[in-house]
């Protein structure tokens, strides 16, 4: 019997499967025209091809070994090798960029911690996060412009909440 951790690397590896498939029609295949679908040449080779950003403690590359670490890259690769899949990191790309990388097939998925929007949802798709980040807004102790009831000249109300 599978344990609730190898389940949930089993449930990413398939989230990041299903991506790359209901992506593939968007994307030109790799390997030109009439050549197999990015989605078959993931299953014949059980490898999925990774766009990353470096955002350390998350996803760290060591410069001497080039060797992939954080919790990102263990995540995935702990949950590919669970489902028989491996995992390339292909291509370093900045938050900018990602996108494009994956319109042009550079690679299959963006493999990084980032935080979905408007624009970035015309190309691709979240898949079940597998940790959250904590955000926090911080202001002086002097600076009362975002105090509940508070009013910032450019802003106008705050939606912060007061203490």
């Amino acid at each position: 019997m599978k344990t609730l951790p190898s389940l949930l690397l089993s449930a990413v590896v398939a989230a990041v499967v299903a991506f790359i498939v209901t992506r593939t029609e968007q994307q030109p295949s790799r390997a030109g025209n009439g050549a197999e679908a990015r989605y078959e040449q993931i299953l014949r080779t059980k490898t999925i091809r990774c766009g990353y950003v470096l955002d350390p403690p998350g996803t760290v590359r060591d410069p001497n070994t080039g060797r992939m670490s954080g919790v990102i890259p263990e995540a995935l690769e702990a949950a590919a090798k669970a489902d028989g899949y491996k995992i390339e990191w292909t291509e370093e790309v900045g938050y900018s960029n990602m996108i494009e990388g994956l319109q042009a097939g550079h690679y299959d998925a963006i493999c990084a911690s980032i935080y979905y929007n408007a624009s970035r949802s015309q190309f691709s798709e979240p898949i079940v996060p597998y940790y959250y980040t904590l955000v926090f807004a911080y202001a002086r102790p002097a600076d009362h412009r975002f105090d509940a009831g508070g009013r910032h000249p450019a802003y106008g109300e705050s939606t912060f909440g007061g203490n």
